[in-house]
């Protein structure tokens, strides 16, 4: 490649290495559509504009290679919209891995194959037309034509796709079947093939077209129905109007499309021009600058209240006006900034489509893959942390939680099963699940597993409730299956899962349905440069508590702490909740004495509740998180620092992972002393 670009700047390189980044996405969407939904005149347009523009950036470079490439991939696409190439997928499998090829050398990478692969696409393309002119061509015409007979303007049809499998038995019998079926389900219109040129002979090409009119309700009966026919591979059904339908089957018959593909009848892709690509350490340095300010307006606004308690009243009202004013543009130098690093999930969730097809092609499982809410923004910095612990969860979904067909069947569900990757914000943090609806977690399985690796015992088992077993599955390396597979399995890796999940601040559970379904759900922060804390004082030192996992705080009084074994509860209205001393945990600040009343904050981990006894709440405060570096990054119960309105440094407490460390070292405790007792 080098050679090839050796009279561009690396600025240069670096501005077509982004564009063709987010052409060749949207080129790998719009193939993924239209193999699921197939052929969609949106669609197809929106993948010429793809290509066609990847071919004429790489041209301009002199990057022949990649042109090439690119111009076959076109011409492909063109077949596809002019009807002349089925979205087999044998034809969808060279496309996607011609949009792999173009995204390795646009990464800078040697391929060796481009060449082979635009052979390949020019034999796929030549064996089409070669199909095309036996059958006589004009197919799209005759159902044209059949449906200019057989509707009126008004009329509302069901235009139905069927796609069979590519390596069927008996083809024509497995067609007329389908187009059999369709008819028992409705009125046949227009079809291609007719039935006529089935029994004929015709080679049909594995894809049938077929249009109804039924009962557009019915949709799913007759989509039900249709793939109980063998060698069904896909099922696509559209409500269409038969005035727009004709329309647009003339518009593309007769009138075809500009060979740059360049029409934007809806608009959608100028707004392009509302944004500017900014180099990601150019956002890092002003978010630390906005981060200088927040700290400076609290020192500010500390000696405000400070020159208050002395009576300097001019002075202060002078300063107080300065704080108001610095608060006010600080807060929106601040929000405007975190506004530019957040960035749509929609940027990670695009890879995954990709991915869930090549595995249902590789797996003898059938199901369905649904995004939801890719709109949901989070900070960029966090893309690439949750981006392998979600790869990590979806394929657990297919290899371990989706069943085969068969197996679905016979326990009374849909053969086809589903796989919902979502993301929603909910108050003060970004929700994102991976469900299933397949075999759940077998927990019977993961506490055999469990005893065998010597996790826990047989007498501990005994004593987990579900939450505590599905806990066992986060365990270092910890598996149900002897076999590891290519794909990974349920509970391999998931520490690793979890470690990434909270090395950010966030959360993991899970939500079981034996025998139905598993729901993995990961709480992440909006953003990892601020956080609205709870200050507390241990021991005459400062520490910081960040305020998403506070539920309450309270003055602790005489007799609400119980002993249950040995440990220390506390009896908050209805509730029993474990109390742990902070102090105990920090043991190097214990020579200050505590002095008044003790305090207590409550906090809320995976839905139990924990309380820490401190000795004073200061109150509440945005904190500008400071990375730990090595070795202060190990200190036990520590995420973070920053840095107080009076110039100290603060602990900033991963109250999460803390909790969770405390619970289990307080439940091996009250086992190992049982253990004793007996």
């Amino acid at each position: 490649m080098a050679d090839r670009m050796d009279g561009l700047t690396a600025e240069e390189i670096a501005v077509f290495a982004a564009e063709a980044e987010e052409q060749l996405n949207a080129a790998e969407d719009m193939l993924l559509q239209l193999e699921s939904d197939g052929v969609d005149r949106q669609a197809i347009e929106r993948l010429l504009r793809a290509m066609h523009t990847l071919k004429g950036n790489a041209a301009s470079i002199g990057w022949e290679d990649m042109a090439r490439l690119a111009h076959a991939a076109e011409d492909a696409v063109i077949a596809v919209r002019d009807a002349r190439l089925q979205t087999t997928a044998s034809v969808m499998d060279v496309l996607l891995r011609s949009v792999d090829a173009m995204r390795a050398m646009a990464e800078g990478e040697q391929v060796a194959d481009a060449a082979q692969l635009v052979d390949e696409i020019a034999r796929t393309l030549q064996t089409a037309d070669a199909a095309g002119e036996e059958q006589g061509g004009g197919s799209g015409e005759a159902v044209l034509h059949q449906l200019t007979e057989a509707v009126g303007a008004e009329d509302e049809i069901l235009q139905v796709e069927v796609d069979l499998t590519d390596d069927i038995d008996m083809p024509a019998v497995r067609a007329l079947q389908v187009l059999m079926c369709c008819e028992s389900l409705g009125e046949i219109l227009a079809s291609d093939p007719t039935q006529k040129e089935v029994e004929e002979g015709r080679d049909v090409g594995g894809k049938i077209l077929c249009y109804l009119r039924a009962n557009s309700s019915a949709e799913d009966e007759i989509k039900r129905e249709i793939r109980t026919n063998s060698g069904v591979a896909r099922v696509s059904i559209q409500v269409q109007s038969a005035q727009r339908l004709l329309a647009e089957s003339a518009e593309a018959l007769h009138t075809g499309q500009d060979d740059d593909g360049s029409s934007d009848k809806d608009g959608k892709d100028s707004a392009g021009s509302r944004h500017i690509r900014v180099d990601v350490t150019i956002l890092d340095r002003l978010m630390n600058l906005a981060g200088e300010m927040v700290i400076n307006r609290n020192r500010l606004s500390n000696l405000a209240d400070d020159l208050a308690r002395n009576s300097f009243a001019d002075q202060v009202e002078q300063l107080q006006q300065t704080v108001e004013q610095l608060s006010r543009v600080t807060g929106e130098v601040q929000q405007n900034i975190m506004q530019m690093r957040l960035v749509p999930l929609d940027r990670l969730f695009r890879r995954y489509p990709r991915m869930m097809r090549d595995l249902q092609q590789s797996q003898d499982k059938e199901f369905d893959f649904e995004i939801r809410g890719g709109q949901t923004e989070i900070d960029r910095s966090l893309l690439e942390v949750i981006s392998d612990p979600l790869t990590h969860l979806l394929r657990n979904a297919v290899d371990h939680g989706i069943e085969p067909p068969e197996e679905r069947l016979s326990r009374g569900k849909k053969r086809r099963g589903s796989v919902v990757l979502s993301a929603s914000r909910r108050n003060n943090h970004i929700c994102i699940e991976v469900s299933d609806d397949g075999r759940g977690i077998d927990t019977d399985a993961v506490v055999r597993r469990a005893v065998q690796k010597d996790v826990i015992d047989a007498e501990q088992a005994k004593q987990l409730n579900e939450q505590d077993i599905i806990g066992l599955m986060f365990s270092s390396g910890f598996s149900t299956t002897d076999e590891v597979t290519e794909i990974s399995g349920r509970g391999v890796g998931l520490d690793v899962v979890r470690r990434e999940v909270e090395s950010v601040g966030g959360d993991i559970s899970v939500d079981n349905d034996r025998g139905q379904g598993a729901c993995f759900r990961l709480s992440l922060p909006l953003t990892v440069t601020s956080v609205k804390s709870l200050l507390v004082e241990i021991r005459g030192q400062t520490y910081v508590l960040p305020l998403g996992s506070v539920r309450e705080t309270l003055v602790r009084e005489p007799g609400q702490v119980q002993k249950a074994g040995e440990s220390r509860v506390l009896q908050l209205r209805s509730e029993l909740i474990r109390l742990f001393e902070l102090a105990d945990i920090f043991p190097s600040v214990r020579e200050v004495d505590r002095g008044g009343p003790n305090y207590v904050v409550i906090l809320e981990v995976d839905q139990r509740k924990i309380g820490f006894v401190v000795d004073d709440l200061i109150g509440e405060e945005e904190c500008v998180i400071k990375p730990l570096l090595s070795p202060l990054d190990d200190i036990r119960g520590v995420s973070s620092a920053t840095i107080l309105p009076d110039g100290d440094v603060a602990l900033i407490l991963d109250a999460s992972g803390l909790a969770k460390e405390l619970l289990q070292d307080d439940g091996r405790v009250a086992d190992e002393q049982s253990a004793g007792g007996r």
